[in-house]
């Protein structure tokens, strides 16, 4: 199924009404989704400051805050560059194309609208990344949610699963879905599932 997708910028939540870690996770999701979508596993020391910093401008903090929060997500990017993690996103993107970050689709059958945080095509199947700052954020009826809503619109591809953590640095395999067999295509499936951005 071809698609084109249209960047959905969207600005992050309001930082001064979530907690440091909240915000943290935010700004390391931003970035390295960014990273990520771009395969540019071999970003500069001034890439990395500049999405930072791009991340930070979305808000108006206080100067401290600031200072914390761009240190933070400094010191915790280099240490996932530096980490076994970034040779197995690295391996596990290749030869995956197109990647897309925070595509957004509506769920007809659950009625709710969805955002996972990262998506790649490859041969018949989806790889679908979950970014959080701390393992035990997972959430696994979310993560079961988007299962069923990316098996809903691939039901003859594989989907497989997987959570990006940030603190201590790790790629966690979750779970793969096998192809349905007895797919057919569905004149109604637009009725129940959209993905606004895939066209």
């Amino acid at each position: 199924m071809p698609l084109n997708v249209m960047i959905n910028s969207r600005p992050l939540r309001v930082l001064h009404q979530r907690t440091f870690s909240q915000r943290l996770g935010e700004i390391l999701h931003f970035c390295l989704g960014s990273i990520l979508s771009l395969r540019a596993f071999d970003p500069s020391e001034k890439e990395i400051q500049s999405l930072i910093n791009k991340a930070l401008a979305y808000h108006h903090e206080p100067l401290e805050d600031r200072v914390h929060l761009r240190d933070e997500a400094s010191k915790i990017l280099q240490n996932i560059q530096k980490a076994n993690l970034w040779k197995d996103l690295q391996n596990l993107l290749e030869n995956k194309f197109p990647i897309y970050r925070e595509l957004e689709g509506y769920f007809g059958l659950e009625e709710k609208l969805l955002r996972p945080d990262l998506l790649a095509k490859g041969d018949r199947e989806w790889l679908l990344l979950e970014f959080k700052l701390k393992e035990e954020q997972l959430n696994e009826e979310q993560l079961t949610l988007y299962c069923s809503f990316l098996k809903t619109i691939f039901p003859d591809h594989t989907i497989k699963v997987y959570a990006v953590i940030f603190q201590p640095p790790k790629l966690k395999f979750i779970k793969a879905l096998s192809p349905t067999r007895d797919y057919h295509e569905s004149p109604s499936l637009p009725r129940t599932t959209q993905l606004s951005l895939f066209k």
